[in-house]
């Protein structure tokens, strides 16, 4: 049990006073064994992780080293309120760990507002000032989901199928490959027509067009080189084979692999050399595949950048509260349910928010046999309930609609996922009002609004 706290104050609040790190010399700068808050005095540096909730016991992890000396040897572990005058109703129990590591236990914060740690080192006194507010308690299983979750960028890793994965010369051919339009047939699409590198790598049409238009959207490039599968339909396990396939179809680029071939021999000769350590081969079919190597290598250095998410999730992971308070708590409150009750890390896990492979998809084939794709297993029923109606609709749908469907794929009718969310927004006692032009205009554009 904590033990109740006497009337004792580790000192006048007027005493208070952040580290003031610029006194001491930088020659005489150490590290403390522990990565989180630092603090700094003229004779130590402390680091300290903590995550304090208002009403609840925790506890805080110190390390500190001397700048001039062993480690040392006694820590006090207090919390103020330097406003209000007062601090904590109960004393941590503080408890060393090794030397220069403590773990201070049994503190708790009774009311939100503005508090200080403060910490005396060997009778040196330091303080860090933090605001803790009634913001979003994880506890720690959800701690553990939502570091799974990271680290962004995640380490880079090299294609086993492709030998020239991650070297610096392949990469360089490959981009120059990438902004090359006389790869394609009739010397004027280039990859970048349609993976526009200012629209995220993708082009934002409702459908791709190189030399046609074809059936679906240009995907991202982004974080290409995590994936399992490649193209919308799977058609692919590796992202050499995906980047030989657009080369070749007459509706994207429309070449072949002798044209291929000829350009890369022509143009491109000394950075073959460099990447595959040899002058290209006779064969146009092996050249083909070495640019589809080449434009991998290129593809897999595409990589998003860090989110307001990583950002927390790294300041979860090492107990960095101030950093974690720059986080919404509307944010907060959308992760917790994510990792909580919504139960989303079924299929959405690890840095991609993905577990890589096809859910949610619901086909309707022509002789009448409904496939479904959407595993049902950990989904909440407020969403499976949904998920259920639709496939019920849709098989309904499929055998009046049956004799007239021709023997492909066909998508969900949109008065079927209509009625399906009238019901459910009906059945919550929800109403939504019509579009406006400019709202529906919005929705329809990448030209409309911001």
């Amino acid at each position: 049990m904590e033990e109740r706290r006497s009337p004792f104050r580790l000192g006048c609040l007027a005493g208070l006073a952040l580290a003031a790190g610029g006194l001491a010399l930088r020659a005489w700068a150490c590290t403390p064994a522990l990565e989180g808050t630092r603090l700094e005095s003229p004779r130590h540096v402390l680091a300290y992780r903590a995550n304090p909730q208002i009403g609840s016991f925790f506890a805080i992890d110190v390390a500190a080293c001397a700048k001039n000396g062993p480690p040392p040897k006694t820590l006090k572990v207090d919390a103020l309120m330097p406003e209000h005058r007062h601090g904590m109703n109960y004393a941590p129990k503080v408890t060393t760990l090794a030397p220069g590591r403590w773990r201070a236990e049994g503190l708790m914060l009774h009311m939100p507002g503005k508090w200080a740690f403060v910490f005396v080192v060997d009778g040196e006194r330091m303080a860090h000032r933090l605001e803790v507010s009634e913001g979003i308690h994880f506890d720690e299983d959800e701690k553990r989901k939502i570091i799974a979750h990271g680290p962004w960028p995640p380490p880079a890793r090299r294609d086993p199928s492709n030998r020239v994965s991650g070297t610096p010369a392949a990469i360089a051919l490959g981009e120059r490959l990438f902004f090359e339009p006389r790869l394609s047939g009739g010397g004027g699409v280039l990859c970048a027509s349609c993976h526009v590198p200012f629209r995220a790598f993708q082009d934002g049409r409702p459908r791709g067009f190189g030399l046609q238009e074809v059936e679906r959207n240009t995907p991202s490039l982004l974080n290409v080189g995590l994936y399992r599968w490649y193209g919308w339909d799977g058609g692919h396990d590796s992202l050499w084979s995906q980047s030989i396939r657009p080369l070749l179809d007459p509706r994207e680029m429309n070449a072949d692999a002798e044209h291929v071939a000829n350009v890369v021999r022509g143009l491109f000769a000394g950075g073959y050399k460099a990447a595959f350590g040899r002058d290209p081969p006779a064969s146009h079919e092996e050249v083909l595949v070495d640019a589809g190597k080449a434009l991998a290598a290129f593809q897999e250095t595409l990589v998003s950048g860090r989110t307001p998410f990583d950002r927390f999730r790294d300041a979860l992971e090492r107990a960095d509260v101030d950093e974690m308070k720059t986080y919404p708590l509307a944010a907060q409150r959308g992760l917790k349910i994510f990792v909580g009750k919504g139960n989303c890390g079924v299929c959405h896990f690890g840095p991609l928010f993905t577990n890589g492979e096809f859910a949610d998809v619901i086909a309707l084939i022509a002789d009448g046999r409904l496939v479904n794709l959407a595993a049902a297993e950990g989904h909440p029923a407020i969403v499976m309930d949904m998920s259920f109606a639709n496939q019920a609709l849709a098989a309904e749908w499929v055998v009046a609609n049956g004799a007239g469907l021709e023997r492909r794929v066909y998508d969900v009718p949109k008065d079927i996922d209509d009625e399906i969310a009238r019901l459910k927004l009906a059945t919550m006692g929800i109403e939504i009002d019509q579009l406006t032009e400019e709202q529906a205009k919005y929705l329809a554009s990448w030209d409309e609004g911001t």
